[in-house]
């Protein structure tokens, strides 16, 4: 694992940044729960906390376990799930707006 001060300070960047996003998403999730892409923010910010322990486990560990590949499958898998979300939220609201005639 590389050293170094601008290698530690871009690490506790990341972890500090990353953190950020992932609360700032679930206080998003907060404030859409009943809205069509609530379920949609739940699981993007649930796919961003996994990818945030992803990276601080690739960054501080020097072996690629397999427990490593595992959480990147979730990540990854988490992905796929939003997009699914988010295809059945616009599917939803197409519907809405075709049954209320706008």
């Amino acid at each position: 694992m590389p050293g170094g001060t601008l290698f530690d300070l871009s690490v506790a960047f990341a972890i500090v940044t990353g953190t950020g996003a992932g609360l700032l998403s679930l206080l998003s999730w907060e404030i859409f729960r009943q809205s069509p892409l609530g379920r949609s923010i739940l699981v993007l910010s649930s796919t961003m906390s996994v990818f945030i322990i992803y990276h601080v486990l690739l960054l501080g560990l020097q072996t690629n376990p397999l427990a490593l590949q595992v959480i990147e499958s979730v990540a990854y898998t988490g992905v796929v799930v939003f997009i699914w979300a988010m295809v059945l939220s616009q599917h939803r609201l197409r519907r809405r707006a075709d049954e209320e005639g706008v």
